[in-house]
């Protein structure tokens, strides 16, 4: 668990979390995910979920094939 003593602090603290996930090929990736579903109009909170999962398991697939040269 984060704890840190003011609000900026932790406001501080949230954004070096973000900006070292995202520097991250996967943490990119999965920003690019959750960007990209809301202008699909996902009617529940289920659905938009069970989206990005969909699209961050696609993203791995191509990933491995092109590790492995298929």
């Amino acid at each position: 668990m984060l704890k840190v003593g003011t609000d900026e602090a932790h406001r501080a603290m949230l954004q070096l979390v973000a900006l070292t996930v995202l520097s991250s090929q996967a943490g990119a990736q999965m920003w690019a995910c959750l960007l990209t579903e809301p202008e699909r109009a996902v009617p529940s909170v289920a659905a938009f979920v069970a989206a990005v999962v969909a699209t961050a398991s696609a993203i791995a697939s191509a990933q491995r094939a092109t590790a492995l040269g298929l």
